[in-house]
């Protein structure tokens, strides 16, 4: 009886032994990724506003990105924005080792003159951005029709009076006036002109600004909650229950599950204060195990944490 006894609480003593030792090793793991993802710095070093990416194999009007690792790990970029939108990529992702440069081609109708925001994503949800600005060819100044029409009558009246039957030159004193006369309207159209130009653009200028900071504007804004997630390791899936408590709408388009991104086909939309779900496929894993759930929007913004399988 003391035997059996003494055997029953080795085995329970080893069974608990291995189990701690099973749930120590399943923390070491999510520890060491985690240090994986702290030691991802993705830096956009410079972007190239391309008229033309078929010698890259590409065709139509894209970005060249260049990208760097200011950290310690290697990362992937698999997602770029531009001023808050999803954009398409080639190749669709991209490994950046420590202190090295990637190249990666993003297709985008960009304009000349203008700013935007860049933003990239590695796969494990850590994001890097900058504003860049497309300069394009020299700019030739468009007048408006007013200014326009003045300059073509008033190079018209001097053409007139200086080669006409007769023109001015046989009038003494008249002559100079009308000659500074028509300077001054030659001059005043000109500079009104160049003016009213220059304000266009400006203003042209200044929309651009505005168009990307509010697009910061709103992705600062822009707030949503992980309400609760339900596991079923049977089916290999997750549904993950998410509320808007921003100020503006929401669009789920992507979720990471332990670092894999799954796009949310179709992506999942919140007004304020809404909430909803979405189910996706996921790797293979079991009851037990501790995971990363972490969703992201189409401005970049990403909220989740740890959670145990039930």
């Amino acid at each position: 009886m003391t035997a059996a006894a003494v055997t029953l609480a080795a085995f329970i003593l080893g069974w608990g032994s291995g189990l701690a030792s099973l749930s120590q090793r399943g923390y070491s793991e999510e520890l060491a990724k985690e240090g994986l993802r702290a030691g991802e710095a993705p830096v956009i070093a410079d972007v190239a506003f391309d008229v033309s990416l078929v010698e890259e194999g590409w065709s139509g009007r894209g970005l060249i990105l260049f990208l760097s690792n200011a950290g310690s790990s290697e990362t992937v970029v698999d997602r770029v924005y531009v001023n808050g939108g999803a954009a398409e990529s080639k190749p669709s992702s991209v490994v950046v080792q420590p202190n090295q440069i990637a190249k990666m081609l993003v297709r985008y109708d960009w304009e000349a003159n203008k700013t935007y925001l860049v933003r990239v994503a590695s796969s494990s949800g850590v994001f890097g951005e900058g504003y860049f600005a497309a300069k394009g060819a020299a700019v030739i100044p468009e007048f408006p029709g007013g200014a326009g029409l003045a300059l073509t009558l008033s190079f018209a009246l001097l053409l007139l009076l200086a080669f006409g039957r007769g023109g001015v030159r046989g009038r003494r004193g008249v002559s100079y006036i009308l000659s500074v006369v028509i300077m001054a309207l030659v001059i005043t159209s000109l500079a009104g002109a160049v003016m009213y130009w220059g304000l266009g653009m400006i203003s042209s200028s200044q929309g651009e600004y505005q168009a990307a900071i509010s697009a910061d504007l709103d992705r600062v804004r822009e707030r949503f909650v992980v309400e609760h997630v339900v596991f079923k390791p049977s089916l290999s899936n997750v549904t993950v229950y998410v509320r808007n408590v921003g100020m503006v709408p929401v669009t789920i388009d992507a979720l990471y599950f332990n670092g894999t991104r799954i796009a949310v086909d179709p992506p999942l939309r919140l007004g304020l204060g809404v909430s909803g779900s979405v189910t996706v496929s996921t790797p293979a894993y079991s009851r037990g195990d501790v995971v990363t759930v972490f969703v992201s929007s189409q401005r970049g913004n990403v909220v989740g944490g740890y959670w145990r399988v039930k």
